[in-house]
């Protein structure tokens, strides 16, 4: 369990914008998109922008949004 719990720790120390970039890597490396879309982050800066959605991916055989908030 001590790998787990690791793992949490490193997680809850990121900022926001640290886990939004950490979630949206994820979700391109998880679901492979063709196109991905970050609209959440400054580009070249680790801080948010406002907007809805934050981030989202398209495929051809699915469309999915990933938000943070």
């Amino acid at each position: 369990m001590a790998i787990t719990e690791e793992i949490e720790r490193a997680i809850m120390s990121l900022s926001g914008a640290q886990f939004q970039r950490f979630a949206d890597d994820y979700v391109q490396i998880r679901y492979n998109f063709e196109t991905f879309n970050n609209l959440g982050l400054q580009e070249g800066a680790t801080k948010t922008t406002k907007g809805v959605p934050d981030s989202y991916g398209v495929r051809t055989d699915v469309y999915v949004w990933c938000t943070q908030s």
